[in-house]
């Protein structure tokens, strides 16, 4: 066997060997972002159990704080996927959290309201024209999961026709 010969075997194996380690490392760096993708939508799943089971509750109302804060008061939801925090945006209809190109969302059982209903009339009842004229007022909130908390306020009102169970959630930053 020439040195040439011998040269190009050698030169076979390392290449070999180097896609084998591209490999492995494309298949873990796969699994990484995976398991980020999984958390993101555990989080999310997180945030709208809670607001659902609000929702279920069958006192007349009820007052919870979802916090990102580790040494907050409220339910816990981490702040963090990975090494990095995550946007929470929420609507009347929807909850999605976005990280970089991950994006995990969850349609929620029930509308919510995103308005403060501490100036609403002591009554119990909600209009629905009132409703609608708030919730078009405030359609959406958005936030960096390090910089907020959300107060959740459920209140059984009446809507017209019967008494329902109300979610109004406001950010709290």
């Amino acid at each position: 066997m020439n040195i040439l010969q011998w040269l190009q075997s050698k030169i076979v194996i390392i290449a070999v060997i180097l896609i084998l380690i591209s490999s492995i490392t494309s298949f873990y760096l796969y699994q990484i972002d995976e398991f980020k993708e999984q958390e993101l939508e555990n989080h999310c799943g997180k945030i709208t159990q809670i607001l659902r089971d609000i929702r279920k509750s069958e006192s007349d109302e009820m007052f919870q704080r979802i916090t990102f804060d580790e040494n907050g008061e409220g339910i816990f939801v981490p702040p963090r996927v990975g090494d990095n925090h995550y946007v929470v945006e929420i609507t009347n209809e929807y909850i999605k959290l976005r990280q970089e190109e991950r994006v995990a969302m969850e349609r929620l059982s029930g509308r919510i309201h995103l308005w403060d209903p501490s100036n609403l009339n002591n009554t119990g009842f909600l209009e629905q024209e009132e409703r609608e004229w708030r919730d078009g007022r405030s359609s959406s909130i958005e936030f960096a999961s390090n910089e907020s908390a959300l107060d959740v306020v459920m209140l059984r009102l009446n809507d017209g026709e019967s008494y329902n169970n109300h979610i109004f959630l406001k950010e709290e930053g």
